[in-house]
């Protein structure tokens, strides 16, 4: 992973303050976690992906939120970002998961121009090494998950984390959020919302209303002023959920957002 400044700072936070980095592991919130879970302390701990242009000066910032990485593996956020482009991006056979098609096709409707070939043409697999004049997508967006840390015995990529780890471990989301900075934050998975407004309301932050009166859209779309940024709740990519609200809820987010300019044309 590059050197910058961002890089580092959010390496320093999840290293030195918050310390859930495997290789320096002692969260504050372990034994509330662990306890009748399972947790082997940081042995199934995995930074964020942040892809290798989300930091570009002329980057539209999207954080997409999953719920946990599903497995027991660890990861530094370099070791994750490898992890993704050697799957997605590098590999011929690396067909996209019903989770990751949601990402890329959510990520690059919000994109605009930057992002319509990917809309379009990325559809099951990552085609950018045949057409390396377009972006990729993949390589701008951030996804932090709710929750950083699964059980050492999960069977699968179905999450099985606990109340207790996601009322734990948003903190650690929102502190996460301030330092990335992105302009629009969307979370897959409806059941995220309670936890992600308990911690913005423990820090002082909160979802402010859209002015619109449609609403399917303004109960999905709100605005954090603290982030200075809007947040989209919508349904996991898995099972078809998230189509079943493109038209209704996405696509009216996207003309909303236009409309304010507040994403890219």
């Amino acid at each position: 992973m590059s050197t910058n400044l961002p890089d580092l700072e959010l390496r320093h936070w999840a290293c030195e303050s918050a310390k859930i980095c495997p290789d320096k592991f002692e969260c504050f919130y372990y034994n509330s976690c662990s306890e009748g879970v399972g947790l082997e302390h940081g042995n199934t701990v995995v930074m964020s992906y942040i892809g290798k242009n989300y930091y570009k000066e002329d980057n539209f910032k999207i954080a997409i939120i999953g719920i946990d990485h599903g497995g027991p593996d660890h990861n530094s956020f370099s070791e994750r970002r490898e992890v993704i482009e050697s799957h997605y991006q590098k590999n011929p056979d690396g067909n996209f998961n019903p989770h990751y098609k949601g990402v890329v096709k959510t990520a690059a409707v919000f994109l605009g121009n930057k992002g319509a070939f990917c809309l379009g043409n990325c559809v099951h697999n990552c085609n950018h090494d045949a057409n390396p004049q377009h972006e990729c997508v993949i390589d701008k967006i951030a996804q932090p998950n709710l929750v950083k840390c699964v059980p050492i015995n999960a069977k699968n990529r179905t999450s099985v984390s606990t109340t207790t780890m996601k009322k734990n471990c948003v903190n650690h989301l929102i502190e996460e959020l301030r330092i990335l900075e992105p302009k629009l934050i969307i979370v897959h998975g409806s059941g995220s919302r309670v936890y992600i407004e308990r911690g913005l309301s423990g820090s002082g932050n909160g979802l402010s209303t859209i002015d619109s009166d449609d609403k399917d859209l303004s109960e999905h779309l709100y605005r954090i002023e603290a982030l200075s940024a809007h947040i989209l709740f919508l349904p996991h990519p898995a099972h078809n959920w998230l189509n079943r609200v493109w038209g209704s809820v996405v696509l009216k987010a996207v003309d909303y957002l236009k409309s304010k300019q507040a994403i890219p044309e």
